[in-house]
């Protein structure tokens, strides 16, 4: 009775070699379902999804890095990238043109974006202290035009991207303080 047991365990779970890496299945040779596939540079690519509707969940870089799917068989898109260092990285879209929304930062740093694949840029950012800061411009042209301090403080700047200044200020007890173009 034990051996046989042995056997029904061995069997439920297989592997076969294939070019650039190996296969492996949950179920029976011949009727298991696809679950993992190591390929010959180290990366993991995890499925999920019964027999022939296997699709990918999760892959994982020999890096560290870990990207998430979601999505129909042979649709799969990005939703998640995880970096080692912290970053994470999170999309929208369908399959190709996923675009990048959100970036979480190991400092506690949040940046939102907007726009199609490629062409992404930053509306808002949240530091890790909670400020937040709202941007106009384009990809990596992007510059600050207003900051809200977790303390209810409003700051305008204006400015070229790299080079705003701070043109005002209002505080919650409703004085408002200008600036003559010094840099802060």
């Amino acid at each position: 009775m034990r051996r046989r047991l042995d056997v029904e365990r061995q069997s439920r779970r297989f592997s076969e070699r294939v070019t650039g890496g190996i296969r492996f299945y949950q179920g029976y040779p011949g009727a298991g379902r696809r679950s993992l596939t190591e390929l010959d540079t180290g990366e993991r690519i995890f499925y999920d999804g019964g027999r022939g509707a296997e699709r990918i969940v999760r892959t994982i870089h020999l890096s560290g890095q870990e990207d998430y799917y979601e999505g129909e068989p042979g649709a799969e898109h990005f939703v998640r990238i995880e970096f080692p260092d912290g970053q994470v990285t999170f999309f929208d879209g369908e399959r190709g043109s996923e675009r990048v929304v959100r970036q979480l930062f190991a400092d506690g740093e949040v940046q939102w974006f907007e726009g199609e694949k490629g062409h992404e840029r930053v509306v808002r950012s949240r530091s890790p202290e909670g400020a937040i800061f709202h941007y106009v411009g384009v990809k990596d042209n992007e510059r600050i035009v207003r900051c809200d301090t977790p303390d209810g403080v409003v700051h305008l700047y204006e400015g070229e991207a790299g080079a705003e200044v701070r043109v005002s200020s209002e505080y919650p007890n409703g004085t408002y303080q200008s600036y003559n173009g010094v840099s802060n």
